[in-house]
């Protein structure tokens, strides 16, 4: 029942576009170098709908997270586990930048870490430790944190898949708007579709050598779990084929 309003709220609301506008095309395309997918999602929703986030919610990831087991993405998950293990420091603030459940979040409070998650909707945390905000109301206040999560979130930016406007630069402005909110010399653990530069419209992006170099600008690659060339050689696109990359805010 819930499905079918929803459906009926969005019949309402402006839809995102199936193709790409053609004054933004030459952009997006970084002037014709980067290639084009067709695959229309509308994932379109009212702001004010609010999301919940509860204990039971947590203590369930906790125990795939005791056990070694992934929620969304398999081999990423488990490389995120992995990189965690080797950086591992207790007790530092960390930012979780946009959010679907609180799997990083839960995550973040199995290796001790204080998570606050920033999002565009409201989401009411009934987790302990667990802080929310809206992104809106983030900017106005930004805050420091000693880490960020951004694990497949970048990549959505500016293609209107959530009602964010199009923009060809989001997912390059957001990487710099990260310098603001990571303290100087530590660190974000970051994660994008890695095959060749595509855009995947409206889903997403995927990043090779020229886009993925643009990401990483702003930052010092320190270490990637599980990156080597030898990914790219696969004939087929592959979303969930997201090395662990961990930047550097210098």
């Amino acid at each position: 029942m819930k499905t079918i309003i929803l459906k009926f709220i969005q019949f309402f609301l402006k839809q995102p576009l199936k193709k790409i506008p053609k004054k933004y095309l030459k952009e997006f395309t970084l002037d014709w170098k980067v290639w084009v997918k067709d695959m229309y999602i509308n994932e379109v929703k009212p702001n004010f709908l609010v999301r919940k986030y509860t204990e039971i919610q947590k203590e369930n990831n906790f125990e795939l997270i005791k056990n070694n087991k992934w929620w969304n993405y398999p081999s990423t998950d488990l490389l995120l586990f992995k990189a965690l293990e080797k950086y591992k420091i207790e007790n530092k603030t960390v930012a979780i930048m946009w959010s679907q459940t609180p799997w990083y979040e839960s995550v973040s409070l199995y290796y001790w870490w204080l998570p606050t998650t920033i999002e565009y909707w409201k989401i009411i945390s009934q987790i302990k430790w667990l802080k929310t905000v809206k992104y809106l109301d983030f900017k106005k206040n930004i805050t420091e944190f000693d880490v960020a999560f951004s694990i497949s979130s970048f990549e959505h930016d500016g293609l209107w898949r959530y009602w964010d406007p199009i923009n060809p630069n989001w997912d390059l402005e957001a990487m710099k708007n990260m310098k603001k909110i990571v303290k100087k010399w530590w660190l974000m653990f970051f994660s994008v579709p890695i095959w060749k530069d595509c855009i995947v419209w409206n889903a997403h992006r995927i990043y090779w050598k020229i886009r993925l170099n643009m990401l990483f600008e702003w930052w010092k690659l320190v270490e990637s779990f599980w990156y080597e060339e030898k990914m790219l050689d696969i004939d087929t696109i592959d979303s969930n084929n997201q090395p662990i990359f961990i930047l550097k805010n210098n």
